[in-house]
């Protein structure tokens, strides 16, 4: 119980990331950002939250690996409650443009995310043929 409480800190602590958007008219729709940063500085903050994001799932593996599978299985299940409970408390402050702009980079984040977990199978798979 002790790892499942420091990997969901750790999670936690990830998701609760800011979110940087460069100085442009989609500055609203970004709750957390920093509205004045020119496209350099933007392209280096997510430089440096890739390579945050990349130590964190590290992290994240080496946490999960000691756990159960049945601390697994309830840690992710809390961990999507919270996030459903954000979401559904986040679309009642947006309006329906900036729900539709939410919805298209949802869409757009999935499919990034599906990409790189097949990548990571087939990385993983190929470390395992040599």
């Amino acid at each position: 119980m002790k790892n499942l409480s420091l990997l969901a800190l750790i999670i936690g602590a990830s998701l609760s990331a800011p979110v940087f958007a460069c100085d442009n008219s989609s500055n609203d729709r970004h709750h957390g950002s920093f509205p004045s940063l020119s496209s350099e500085q933007h392209h280096r903050v997510q430089a440096l939250m890739h390579s945050h994001s990349q130590e964190v799932e590290a992290i994240e593996d080496e946490f999960l690996e000691k756990l159960s599978t049945k601390d697994k299985a309830d840690l992710e299940a809390r961990l999507d409650e919270t996030h459903e409970k954000l979401d559904a408390a986040i679309r009642t402050v947006l309006t329906p443009e900036q729900l539709k702009a939410k919805a298209d980079a949802e869409a757009k984040r999935e499919a990034r995310r599906k990409e790189m977990a097949e990548f990571r199978e087939w990385k993983k798979a190929q470390a395992e043929k040599n």
